[in-house]
């Protein structure tokens, strides 16, 4: 090591130790020590070299504590490194880079974006009632202080999106080019941060999608490597997670850019991986003692299948691109995937090696569970001849493999049973499969009987129970048909359910229904505590999560309560269970409050149908008061709309 840097790297290392009480003017000490060292450079690339070191000993845990804090931030050295950061994505995007170019690109970025994302939430001042004004300006211009607003600037944005747009889309480069690694780590950043100008980035990216690279990506994925490499994860995970999280204003323009093309690239991307992705080799399975349910773990190329239709689902559940979806046969009209899943399923139900010319039965399920995560996908196994019918036969065969045969079996007709019509009256009609869902909801079966409660509640019982509801809810003189889920408009039911909210803490009605995914139990615990010690409001709340295993207790308290608060984030989405309470609430068309628990999630598809047109409170974190504030006047709006009525 150069002997000058030899000094500061030793103050870094011993402010960093966990047990020293370290003040903010001697981390100023150091960060003052290591900027001497940067300006008595001889040259750029000694300069660079400094740089390096300085940020490859910065980028610790230990030191990022040290460094969050609001004073730290505004020190020279990080204007500097913000700077030199800029000028490297210049010079990438025009010119080679030498060796220590490389090296100092690869170390800032990483220093910073770890600054940013250690430190993102802002910083907060406490404040009492009488000062409560004074100390939220204070607090709003503390909150402008943060590595992002320092860092991610204008300047930075441009810079970054013309390496993307004229370098990035339009040169190739080996697999694990330090551009890869760097724009990959920056794109990522720029997607988990909130409070910055997502679109200028959003063309430049669309313009990686729109270019050979996303489909050479997939071609060079083999069979044998265990996870893909920088180049291979920036086009296919990191470029399409940025558009799906991040072009929501501009999804319809975004989606029809990219429809044709990423449609044209999914023929050839199945075609090659379909065949190797289906057998069982490439997937790794978790089991226990107990035949608990567990989803299996994708290798490559599996998961790379996996982004790919998460892109295609994007893509899909926009209005204006939908039709390129829905015309001609299936979904993925240019291939015959799903079909020649089927046929594989068949053939290797006759078969005791489990194999149909190489792929492997708990393969082809494997996959039709991805696929099935697709509203349009159930309704096209449902609507097969033979769809629900291999799906029993998989499910119901005691001598398959419980774990990676029938599980999948019957979470895809779980599904698959979310689908319309057409696809329940034939799961209905299937006597085989609804003899023994209701054997399974008869006998205590934890691992399997909250699935087929599920299907049974899908299939038969909801429609039914909301019929007997509406008989007892209507007078003599006004019940003229009963409920028809078949025929009602988009299943919703034209009654005026509303009553005066509960006065009186021995009535048996809530206030509040409170719908959440057992993995937001914590924040969500935090939401019905505070709401309970008010001694304002009744609150329906299922801790042990009775409602997943017996629909028709959920389905009684949505009944017995006015408003429902839907706590959701990318787990309730994926959440069937999740889904059935969401799906209920707003068929009996209960006041519905959308809250986003997660900063990065934007829902789509179902929950998107049922939230988009109400006001959804966004949970920050860093600012939960303000959050629950919103709610509770939200609450109280509703309360007040009904006692109206």
């Amino acid at each position: 090591m150069d002997l000058r840097l030899q000094q500061p790297v030793a103050i870094i290392q011993r402010l960093c130790k966990p047990a020293t009480n370290v003040t903010t003017a001697n981390v100023n000490g150091m960060l003052d020590d290591l900027l001497t060292c940067l300006n008595n450079a001889q040259n750029q690339t000694d300069g660079l070299h400094t740089l390096t070191t300085i940020c490859y000993e910065l980028t610790s845990i230990n030191a990022l504590k040290l460094l969050d804090n609001e004073h730290i931030m505004q020190h020279e050295l990080f204007i500097t490194l913000g700077r030199t950061l800029e000028m490297l994505l210049t010079k990438a995007t025009f010119i080679p880079m030498t060796k220590h170019d490389e090296q100092c690109f690869y170390e800032t970025s990483n220093l910073i974006a770890n600054l940013c994302l250690y430190t993102k939430k802002p910083a907060t001042c406490s404040c009492n009632d009488a000062h409560d004004e004074l100390n939220l300006n204070y607090e709003q211009a503390i909150n402008e202080i943060s590595y992002a607003t320092i860092f991610l600037t204008k300047s930075f944005l441009n810079k970054l999106a013309r390496i993307l747009s004229d370098d990035l889309s339009a040169n190739d480069y080996e697999p694990y080019h330090v551009k890869y690694k760097v724009i990959g780590r920056l794109l990522c950043l720029c997607t988990e941060l909130n409070n910055i100008n997502h679109s200028v980035l959003i063309d430049p990216v669309v313009q990686c999608l729109r270019s050979d690279y996303y489909l050479h990506a997939y071609k060079t994925i083999d069979l044998r490597q265990p996870i893909i490499n920088p180049k291979q994860r920036f086009f296919i995970y990191q470029c399409p997670r940025f558009i799906r999280l991040r072009s929501n204003e501009r999804s319809d323009e975004v989606s029809n850019s990219l429809c044709d093309f990423v449609l044209g690239y999914s023929q050839q991307i199945f075609e090659q991986h379909l065949p190797i992705a289906l057998e069982s080799k490439v997937i790794a399975t978790q089991t226990n003692k107990k035949k608990k349910i567990f989803k299996s773990k994708p290798g490559a190329k599996l998961q790379a299948l996996g982004w790919h239709i998460e892109l295609l689902n994007h893509i899909a559940l926009t209005p204006t691109s939908r039709i390129h979806f829905i015309t001609g046969m299936l979904v993925f009209s240019y291939l015959p995937d799903l079909i020649a899943a089927y046929e594989i399923t068949k053939n290797t139900l006759h078969d005791r090696s489990l194999a149909y010319n190489g792929v492997k039965l708990d393969g082809a399920l494997t996959y039709l569970e991805v696929m099935a995560q697709n509203d349009l996908i159930k309704n096209e196994i449902g609507h097969d001849d033979d769809g629900i019918s291999l799906l029993v036969k998989c499910a119901l065969d005691q001598h398959l493999d419980f774990e990676t045969i029938q599980c999948p079996a019957w979470r895809i007709i779980e599904a698959v049973s979310f689908g319309d019509e057409i696809t329940c009256k034939k799961m209905s009609d299937d006597n085989k499969l609804m003899d023994y869902i209701k054997y399974l909801s008869n006998v205590d079966d934890s691992t399997l009987g909250p699935t087929a409660n599920r299907i049974r509640w899908k299939v038969e019982d909801e429609n039914k129970f909301i019929s007997d509801k509406i008989k007892k809810e209507l007078t003599p003189a006004t019940l003229t048909n009963s409920y028809d889920g078949n025929n009602s408009n988009n299943h919703q039911i034209s009654f005026n359910y509303n009553w005066d909210l509960p006065s009186s803490k021995t009535s048996d009605m809530f206030d509040l229904f409170i719908s959440y995914h057992h993995s937001d139990k914590d924040i969500c615990s935090q939401i019905y505590g505070r709401l309970t010690s008010s001694n304002f409001y009744r609150i329906s709340f299922d801790r042990e999560h009775v409602h997943e295993i017996l629909p028709n207790a959920m389905a009684e308290a949505i009944e017995k309560s006015s408003i429902v608060l839907i706590c959701f984030s990318s787990k309730y989405q994926q959440s069937y269970a999740c889904r059935m309470a969401a799906e209920y609430a707003d068929k009996r068309q209960r006041s519905i409050i959308p809250m986003n628990l997660d900063e990065l999630y934007c829902p789509t598809g179902w929950l998107n149908n049922i939230v988009a047109s109400k006001q959804c409170i966004n949970v920050m974190k860093s600012n939960f008061n303000s959050s629950y504030a919103n709610l509770i006047q939200q609450i109280d709006n509703i309360k007040k709309q009904i006692n109206i009525k």
